[in-house]
């Protein structure tokens, strides 16, 4: 009986196959050197910054006793508008936290005065402040790569700076029309500085989590690294000025200035609670100070804008 033809096993020759000629060998290991040498550079630019690691950790645990503070308070954020700094400097927004009218998400007006305690403050930066109960440890309020230092007082202590659209008001110029707990004023947001009180101008300022709906929570940063010479105050300003016909600012200078300690990025914390190191494309931001024109910069600018407020 014959089995059928697809059970036949058939026996095929299989020819030793060669293996690779000198010349080949040598075309492999060229193209290798030459990849390498090409992907190496670019490799090596996205190597783990461990500084910018740790300053994007800091930012998460701030921006966990912030949310924290807002759960404990029926949604109302901590206030952002107590000043603190040196007694010589004038306003009566200015001084040391404590007491029922000296309450801050954090303390410290900075600055490179030698005799300005608020420098390396502690005290004011954590214990006395509104997010001291949540969040006790100073050093997150610290970028490792800030460098910046005070004149015989060693590293100042804070380097990150709140969205001033972003807040409570609860020490500055409180009056029956302005109660604690109001969404914050005006402040610089029209390009020009407006004094405690009602927010008058056509942006929005943002006193609980639920109100953050324009510029979305992913979109609206709450804090952020601020540039050394540029930090003083807790609050971080940004200039919007009037609105185009899209809704966008038209304001061209900086009021407040970011940082740029990582590969020319500074840290954001988000509202929505995801971190991020944004690199900036100018280089007039990255050299710091206060309200200069954008030059170089306006496409810095206007990226900040775009994450600071929104139309009301």
């Amino acid at each position: 009986m014959n089995a059928p033809r697809w059970f036949i096993s058939r026996k095929t020759s299989v020819q030793p196959r060669d293996g690779f000629t000198l010349i080949e060998l040598l075309v492999v290991i060229t193209t290798v050197a030459v990849l390498a040498a090409m992907l190496l550079p670019a490799l090596a630019g996205t190597r783990p910054d461990s500084q910018a690691f740790q300053c994007m950790n800091n930012q998460k645990q701030i921006i966990l006793a912030w949310r924290m503070y807002a759960e404990d308070n029926n949604d109302l954020l901590p206030p952002n508008d107590f000043y603190t700094g040196p007694p010589a400097m004038p306003g009566p927004w200015y001084g040391r936290l404590g007491g029922k009218d000296q309450i801050n998400w954090v303390g410290g007006g900075e600055d490179f005065n030698g005799s300005n305690p608020e420098n390396t403050n502690a005290l004011d930066l954590v214990q006395l402040a509104a997010l001291g109960s949540y969040n006790t440890n100073a050093a997150t309020y610290h970028c490792p790569s800030d460098t910046s230092a005070a004149p015989g007082q060693g590293l100042r202590i804070r380097s990150v700076s709140m969205n001033a659209a972003v807040g409570t008001a609860w020490n500055a110029g409180i009056t029956a029309s302005y109660p604690i707990g109001s969404a914050l004023g005006s402040g610089w947001l029209t390009g020009s500085y407006h004094a405690p009180g009602p927010n008058a101008s056509i942006w929005q300022t943002y006193p609980k989590i639920s109100s953050m709906r324009k510029p979305s929570p992913a979109n609206l940063f709450m804090i952020m690294d601020e540039n050394p010479n540029s930090i003083s105050d807790p609050a971080l300003f940004v200039g919007m000025g009037t609105a185009d016909a899209n809704g966008n600012a038209t304001f061209t200078s900086f009021i407040d200035t970011p940082a740029s300690y990582h590969s020319g990025g500074c840290t954001f914390a988000f509202v929505d609670g995801h971190i991020e190191i944004h690199r900036w494309i100018g280089s007039r931001i990255k050299q710091g100070g206060n309200n200069y024109p954008a030059a170089d910069s306006l496409v810095d600018l206007q990226w900040l804008q775009a994450r600071t407020t929104a139309l009301k």
